[in-house]
């Protein structure tokens, strides 16, 4: 069987709060107050700031989710650094019908906005403890593993997913 990859598309609103904060405030913001400093305070230390902002959207930048991928052994949700590989054997049931995350849910690990959902989080509707790597809500695909617990992802195109991975995993 060959390797398909899907998308991860950014709906509107993670878009917008990855370019307004993501990239206004951690980076152009603390530029353009160094610029400021610079002719105010005449401080070189100052131009730390800036490289430490950058450094700061950098390591979010590295845990952006690129696509997604699967292949004969595995779901991999493609990173640009640490990549994460879930075991078709591990997955047992498939949803597009999730109509969301519902519910007060706390993020344990993670990021939420910024790129999207990505990391640990709980809800108690949920039984507890999930994993999320999810950029477009539009998408949202849940995944029910062997322990019980849940992933959700966001693929794009979200139906052609459901119809690979679904044959993918009956074919364990």
């Amino acid at each position: 069987m060959e390797r398909r990859i899907f998308e991860a598309t950014m709906d509107r609103s993670n878009a917008r709060l990855t370019y307004i904060f993501g990239y206004g405030i951690f980076v152009a913001l603390p530029i353009v107050l160094c610029i400021i400093f610079w002719f105010v305070l005449r401080d070189p230390d100052i131009f730390f700031l800036p490289i430490a902002s950058v450094v700061i959207t950098a390591l979010f930048l590295s845990w952006r989710i690129t696509r997604f991928e699967i292949t004969e052994e595995y779901l991999i949700v493609r990173r640009i650094m640490n990549s994460i590989r879930i075991p078709l054997r591990d997955i047992v049931s498939v949803s597009g019908d999730v109509g969301g995350i519902k519910g007060f849910t706390i993020r344990v690990f993670g990021s939420h906005g910024i790129y999207g959902s990505q990391g640990i989080f709980w809800n108690k509707g949920l039984g507890g403890m999930f994993r999320a790597y999810v950029m477009n809500k539009d998408n949202l695909v849940r995944l029910t593993m062997r322990n019980g617990r849940y992933i959700f992802l966001s693929p794009d195109p979200k139906d052609e997913f459901l119809q690979v991975i679904t044959a993918r995993i009956a074919d364990r």
